[in-house]
């Protein structure tokens, strides 16, 4: 008995299977083949749980790479993590962030390849820390701003002081002025998520918030024309306003050259044609 099953656990595929079937000619070799089969499921490389994602009774996915996927004993298997979280499930704590990482580094390989630039890690705003409140008046830079470039004293909210509530406010892009601080959207030049893709991801997160609260790349302008830009550059969007163009144009590439960021090459033949024809006279 104990040669045989030597001699099966040696054999692979159809020379195991075709070799049990002596086996079955007893009581004892029933058993020997029985024996042999359990040990056989249990061991081979290829069992059925070699791929499974298991979504535990609490409704978290573990695959292979969790330390908790041997520990669980009652789970619904599915084939991938997406199926499993498609089933309502959710990832551990423990290594969400990794898998949200993962998903991030793809779709920012992604979006570099479909705009024939370098990789960047995918923009998030979040990062960017703004309208903060530097020297701890509770008026944020949003505010701050407001009170420094309204033409009238403005008045606020409530007695606190904290958020403007009208004044006298010049949009240069559309050449209107503005009472309400509620109709005015305060802009940058050099949008947050632009600047991001040429450069700005590499930063520390101190250099991130110094850029969103830079007053040189902050201006004020009404609400429709700043979602209207969006996060678009000089070769995609310029102002309405025909005579604030060419100061936007260089307002913009200064900001560019103060912080070191690089246009695409597609775009930096535009630029210097653009500051070119800004430089000549009229």
């Amino acid at each position: 008995m104990l040669v045989a099953c030597r001699r099966l656990f040696s054999l692979e595929g159809n020379e195991a299977a075709n070799s049990t079937f002596w086996l079955f000619d007893s009581p004892m070799r029933k058993s020997v083949t029985f024996l042999f089969i359990m040990a056989h499921v249990s061991l081979s490389p290829s069992h059925a749980l070699a791929d499974v994602v298991k979504k535990s009774n609490s409704g978290i996915c573990h695959d292979e790479s969790s330390r908790y996927f041997e520990k669980t004993k009652s789970f619904t298997a599915f084939p991938s993590i997406e199926e499993c979280l498609g089933s309502g499930g959710r990832l551990p704590k423990s290594y969400a962030n990794k898998h949200r990482e993962i998903e991030l580094a793809s779709r920012a390989t992604e979006e570099a390849n479909r705009e024939g630039r370098g990789y960047s890690k995918i923009y998030d705003r979040d990062l960017y820390e703004h309208w903060i409140d530097t020297d701890g008046d509770c008026q944020n830079t949003r505010h701050e701003l407001l009170i420094a470039q309204s033409l009238e004293p403005v008045t606020f909210t409530n007695a606190s002081k904290c958020t403007v509530k009208t004044g006298s406010w010049y949009g240069a892009m559309t050449s209107k002025t503005f009472s309400l601080a509620s109709d005015v959207d305060i802009d940058h030049v050099v949008p947050l998520a632009y600047a991001h893709v040429r450069g700005a991801w590499s930063w520390p997160s101190a250099k991130k918030m110094a850029f969103a609260n830079d007053e040189d790349n902050l201006r004020i302008t009404e609400d429709n024309i700043n979602q209207s830009k969006g996060a678009q550059g000089l070769t995609e969007f310029l102002p309405p306003n025909l005579a604030y163009r060419c100061n936007y144009i260089r307002d913009f590439d200064g900001i560019m050259k103060k912080y070191g960021l690089s246009y695409f090459k597609s775009e930096e033949r535009e630029v210097d044609k653009m500051l070119a024809k800004c430089s000549s006279p009229h």
